[in-house]
């Protein structure tokens, strides 16, 4: 009865194993060559904020939370001429001399001082609600030089470990980033 009782335990910790290793967490990924998406599930992305904006500044420079994988996911988006962290454009600042004239990054104010001494960005970050017991993902696209957050998505995200891979929760927000950024190409090539 014991040796039964250890055969099942193994075999259902073999299989949880099996599951979850299926799944990524912090991976960067490459967009599906057939589909020009990342590989996800088909779970329901919902949009908050939508707004038009000027592609050709938009394009330019993207700036990115300081991690390997914000630079390697937004880098694989093939969509910006130019990615940098925050660190990366502090030193810039720095180097070039604007320091000065833009001692912080961390507010809105000073993220507006950047974009008009500086030069034209948009900011790329992680959000995180927690509401009515519920808990969300998503990603928001600031614009500094409008003080606006111009797109902004989120996804639900069960408490469980097993629902909060990247294939259930960031490749989503990807690609529903990437939707809002080839819609704003469609109305421009319209004009």
């Amino acid at each position: 009865m014991k040796l039964k009782l250890l055969l099942l335990f193994s075999l259902v910790i073999t299989a949880f194993f099996f599951l979850v290793s299926c799944d990524t967490y912090d991976k960067v990924t490459t967009l599906n060559p057939k589909t020009g998406r990342f590989n996800a599930y088909n779970v329901n992305v919902k949009i908050t904020t939508a707004s038009k904006a000027n592609t050709d500044t938009l394009k330019k420079l993207i700036i990115v939370p300081n991690s390997s994988y914000w630079i390697g996911m937004v880098k694989n988006m093939n969509y910006f001429d130019e990615i940098m962290t925050f660190s990366d454009m502090d030193m810039d600042i720095t180097k070039k001399g604007l320091a000065d004239k833009i001692p912080s990054l961390t507010d809105k104010i000073g993220l507006n001082r950047a974009y008009n001494l500086y030069r034209p960005f948009f900011v790329l970050y992680f959000t995180q609600e927690l509401k009515n017991n519920q808990l969300y993902f998503g990603l928001a696209l600031y614009d500094p030089g409008k003080v606006e957050t111009i797109f902004e998505n989120k996804v639900f995200v069960n408490h469980s470990v097993l629902d909060r891979t990247d294939q259930k929760t960031m490749y989503p927000l990807f690609n529903s980033l990437l939707d809002y950024l080839h819609g704003l190409e469609k109305i421009k090539t319209k004009k």
